[in-house]
């Protein structure tokens, strides 16, 4: 992760918030008011005089910049996060060729990871609970939403894991159906991660599901 950029850009935004005197909320407000009176698309005479103008770069960029100081840990809600994540993006689009792109495409980085990380965190709340049954489903959903999740291995791990322990708590009408369950995930992160440091542990419950539905097809003929 480039340091410098995010340093360079937020020592740009620093200095202005610190010769206005302004808060990061107050920042934020009046990058909003400047680009409400700049943006040509807004519905207002006096900003079609304006066009493109030259302080709008600076505004949308400080916006974006304010809603990623805003932006909370993953541990908190992400609504500021999304709305950073949109603003950076905007800023992109519009200024493809900015000096400042390069930073701005290391905080779409950064926010975009505090995502995965809160969406990680949420379904994993679940496992740790023992609430296995919603944490398959939060784990699937998480994959489903960030497929490139830097969690996608631990995402995996903890499906077969749940799996495998709603499989040993169930009641014995279940069992076969969630025991099959536990090895189809298995077998996909076997393929996935053929090399993972949780492959012995995942070899044992898989083991532990064929040992049951062995004998449980034996107890039928």
């Amino acid at each position: 992760m480039s340091q410098t950029g995010l340093k360079q850009a937020g020592g740009i935004y620093n200095e202005a918030r610190l010769t206005t005197g302004l808060t990061i909320y107050g920042f934020l407000g009046a990058a909003e008011k400047t680009l409400f009176f700049f943006l040509p698309t807004k519905p207002r005479p006096e900003s079609r005089k304006f066009g493109r103008s030259v302080f709008l770069e600076d505004a949308e960029g400080i916006l974006a910049l304010s809603y990623f100081y805003l932006a909370p840990g993953p541990t908190r809600d992400q609504t500021m996060t999304t709305q950073a994540i949109v603003a950076v993006n905007e800023y992109l689009a519009h200024y493809p060729n900015s000096s400042r792109s390069d930073e701005f495409r290391e905080m779409d980085k950064i926010l975009t990871q505090r995502l995965h990380d809160k969406t990680y965190l949420n379904a994993y709340t679940y496992y740790k609970i023992g609430r296995y049954k919603s944490a398959i489903v939060a784990l699937k959903n998480a994959l489903k939403l960030y497929p490139t999740s830097s969690h996608r291995e631990e995402i995996m791990y903890l499906i077969v894991k749940s799996g495998s322990k709603l499989a040993d708590n169930s009641v014995q009408d279940k069992q076969a159906d969630r025991y099959l369950s536990t090895l189809d995930s298995y077998y996909s992160f076997v393929a996935e991660f053929p090399e993972s440091h949780y492959l012995k542990e995942l070899d044992r419950l898989a083991q532990n599901a064929k040992d049951f539905l062995d004998r449980n097809n034996k107890e039928k003929q």
